[in-house]
């Protein structure tokens, strides 16, 4: 689980600049802070860095720890660059096995 302070990196492919539709479409990565590891439900991740952040179009891109994805980004305040939420995915890992299992595939986890 991700700790206040540690360093994860966001990617997708929304907007550099909020309003910007020109700027959509080209995979991006930032390095954000964690700055509160779970909120008062245990699942989020709240990110964010001076001048970075998710933005427009990111959501349900990658939120890794090295090569390992450990959240999923749902949420941005504001455009583009401000704080920036995830789901972590480790308190998820047994519905997202059944799941997947239901449909007879497994995570590679």
């Amino acid at each position: 689980m991700p700790r206040a302070g540690q360093s994860l990196t966001l990617a997708g492919y929304g907007a550099a600049r909020g309003g910007d539709r020109r700027s959509i479409g080209r995979y991006r990565g930032a390095t954000l802070n964690v700055v509160e590891p779970y909120g008062p439900s245990r699942i989020l991740v709240w990110l964010k860095a001076p001048g970075a952040g998710g933005c427009q179009g990111d959501s349900g891109g990658p939120i890794l720890e090295g090569a390992a994805v450990v959240a999923v980004a749902a949420w941005v305040k504001d455009a583009c660059g401000g704080l920036t939420q995830g789901i972590l995915l480790g308190p998820q890992r047994d519905w997202i096995d059944r799941t997947l299992s239901g449909w007879g595939a497994s995570a590679r986890w």
